[in-house]
């Protein structure tokens, strides 16, 4: 929940068997959709079209249709145990969400928290055990996500060296590092 004037995404992740599955939401403002659509860089509209990106009226993401929308994603997969979320430009929708008893936990944006969903992620991708439906929206920002690395070589998603969006990825590395966090307990 970071963008507002663009592509904010939620995955979800479910360990099965040593496969692991994923889906997710996208929201973007219809603003967005016409600048993207009419420079003909990315296919938004027709991603919209196909239900794959939910369009919010306005020039930025509207949080009360993304807040609407996970009460239904939560009443859906009731099993459903935390949200990770960047803290960035979302604390009162997160406030909203831990009235409702969701729980919310902040996922810092450094190499800390992201190195190792990165590495359980690559190694899920490289052994065969990601199954994303052939999602074309996550297909795109991984495509586009460049990795930054500190001096122990340790990675993080680098949003300035990559090239377009990356939101859907970073989301489903947020997911894909809550739950590693979690397996031990």
């Amino acid at each position: 929940l970071a963008s507002t004037t663009d592509l904010c995404s939620l995955r979800l992740v479910w360990p099965v068997a040593g496969v692991w599955y994923t889906w997710g939401v996208r929201w973007v403002p219809e603003a967005a959709v016409a600048q993207r659509t009419e420079r003909g860089t990315v296919p938004y509209a027709s991603w919209v079209a196909q239900g794959l990106i939910r369009q919010t009226e306005g020039e930025v993401v509207d949080y009360a249709v993304v807040e609407r929308d996970l009460d239904g994603i939560m009443a859906r997969f009731p099993g459903l145990r935390e949200i990770a979320f960047d803290p960035w430009n979302a604390t009162d929708l997160c406030n909203r969400l831990m009235e409702k008893r969701y729980v919310m936990v902040a996922f810092r944006q450094g190499a800390k928290s992201y190195h190792p969903a990165m590495q359980a992620l690559e190694r899920l991708y490289i052994s065969r055990a990601l199954r994303h439906g052939g999602d074309p929206v996550l297909a795109w920002c991984a495509a586009n996500l460049v990795p930054r690395y500190d001096e122990n070589m340790n990675m993080a998603p680098d949003r300035k060296r990559s090239g377009e969006k990356i939101d859907d990825m970073t989301a489903l590395l947020m997911a894909v590092g809550r739950a590693i966090a979690g397996e031990d307990k």
